[in-house]
């Protein structure tokens, strides 16, 4: 798959005017930026008919997400599933700031909202929070 710079999306744009698509669109940098590009390709996508289906990173569950991804529509046209602030390709680099995100939403008095983050931080880390060897309770430090 090509890659475009944000400087030559035009050239990815008129690809997708042409009828020249991928199976998946991926927009990494600059959250505004890259919020804008997928807006466009979108509008581009379902031009000739078909529906945007998003799907909010912050809470979503990746099985789900991948499912909704792998499945087949019963309707006509096409369909363009939007992720946004997806998890699925989080590092572990990424736990520092997932755990300030937690911390907030703790002080903010949003149990729900910090749960979801402390679950998603430990994913990133490569634990599964369902494992009870997993438990956190019996990580140390490090882990």
């Amino acid at each position: 798959m090509p890659v475009y710079e944000r400087n030559k999306l035009e050239a990815l744009f008129q690809e997708i005017k042409k009828g020249s698509l991928f199976p998946a669109y991926l927009f990494i940098g600059e959250r505004y930026l890259c919020q804008q590009a997928a807006d466009q390709a979108a509008k581009l996508l379902c031009a000739a008919g078909g529906t945007v289906h998003s799907i909010d990173g912050d809470t979503e569950e990746n099985n789900l997400t991948l499912s909704k991804l792998r499945s087949f529509s019963l309707l006509g046209g096409k369909q363009v599933f939007r992720v946004n602030n997806t998890r699925l390709f989080h590092s572990k680099n990424v736990a520092k700031a997932i755990w300030s995100r937690a911390v907030q939403a703790n002080e903010g008095n949003k149990p729900d909202k910090a749960f979801k983050y402390l679950q998603a931080m430990m994913e990133a880390g490569g634990l599964e929070s369902r494992e009870p060897e997993n438990d956190p309770a019996g990580l140390s430090a490090a882990q």
